[in-house]
This record gives structure tokens, C-alpha cells and sequence, in this order.
């Protein structure tokens, strides 16, 4: 689709093994490889990167990490605000967001498979195992993180700076 070709940013540094998968496509990344709205950036094991989004936000991922840019629109002549999805299948990010939450923080998410990350402010470290579940700390700004419980009630905690968050499987 013409969207999944949309550019959404650059890699500004990569250390170690760090490949986008881009439809069927494995690339190995480094300075200056583009990012399209649709891929995912994947870090192996002693390995970290850092992306600069078109929109001026900084992601940072660290060892073993996997995470999809399902969404990320911006462009600075249009008054929208855009939008921006991303979702940490493991590992650990550390985001600061840019112009899109400085528009309207409601169009600037995350999401891992048990819980959702709205953004209130803009930094954020998020993590992601089958083990810890979802954890997620704030570094300024503020952070809602909903979840389901083990009814399917959907819960939301919002955390303010130094605080953390932990969702588990099944647990509000």
C-alpha cells in the first residue's frame, strides 16, 4: 500500500547487529539507512540503535530488541498533527517525542501484546518480555498505561516522573 511506503525516519546510530525488516526484506541498518512507516528495526544481543522520526523524535533501542513502526505520519506544512503507532514486541526503548505530541499527544502511541501507552508528555523508557510483562518508566511528562484484566475490564494508570508501571498477563 502507498502508505507503507511513507517515510518515517532515519537511523542516526547503529552498534552491533541491526537489521529492518522491510516486507520480506532483511536490511542491515547503519547511519543514515532510512525508515519506513512499516518496518520493524530489530537489534541482536549487545546491540543498540537510535532513530530520529520525521517529526524530530529520538527512539533508542537497546540489546534484543524488536519493534514495528505500524504508523508514522508527519509532515510539518500540514496543521494535522499526524500520527505515530509503535509497537515494542520485546525488548527496551527509550523515547522523547517530537513535534506530532507537541500538535496533540493523543496521536503518539505504543503498544506491546498486553498493554497500550499513551503519551502525556514526552520520555519514556518502555520494556517488553513474556517473563516481566510490560513495564514501562517515565522520565518526564506523564504516561496512561491501559491494560485488561483477567474479565477483559480495560484499566488505565497514568505515571508521572521516576514513577513505573508494570502490566503482567491477565492482570490490570
Amino acid at each position: 500500500a502507498p502508505a507503507a511506503a511513507q517515510n518515517a525516519g532515519t537511523v542516526q546510530f547503529a552498534s552491533g547487529t541491526v537489521e529492518i525488516q522491510r516486507g520480506a526484506q532483511r536490511i542491515a541498518a547503519q547511519k543514515g539507512t532510512a525508515l519506513l512507516q512499516g518496518d520493524t528495526v530489530i537489534t541482536a544481543a549487545a546491540s543498540s540503535a537510535q532513530l530520529v522520526m520525521v517529526d524530530g523524535a529520538l527512539v533508542s533501542l537497546r540489546p534484543s530488541t524488536q519493534m514495528a513502526i505500524e504508523r508514522y505520519e508527519f509532515d510539518e506544512a500540514k496543521a494535522s498533527a499526524g500520527e505515530a503507532m509503535l509497537a515494542l514486541a520485546r525488548g527496551t526503548i527509550r523515547t522523547f517525542t517530537g513535534l506530532i505530541v507537541s500538535r496533540d499527544r493523543e496521536k503518539f502511541r505504543m503498544r506491546t501484546n498486553i498493554a497500550n501507552i499513551g503519551i502525556r508528555g514526552s520520555g519514556n523508557i518502555l520494556a517488553h518480555s513474556e517473563q516481566a510483562g510490560t513495564i514501562n518508566h517515565t522520565l518526564t511528562g506523564a504516561h496512561g498505561v491501559t491494560s485488561k484484566d483477567a474479565a477483559g475490564v480495560e484499566r488505565t494508570l497514568v505515571s508521572y516522573p521516576g514513577q513505573t508501571s508494570q502490566v503482567l498477563p491477565g492482570l490490570a
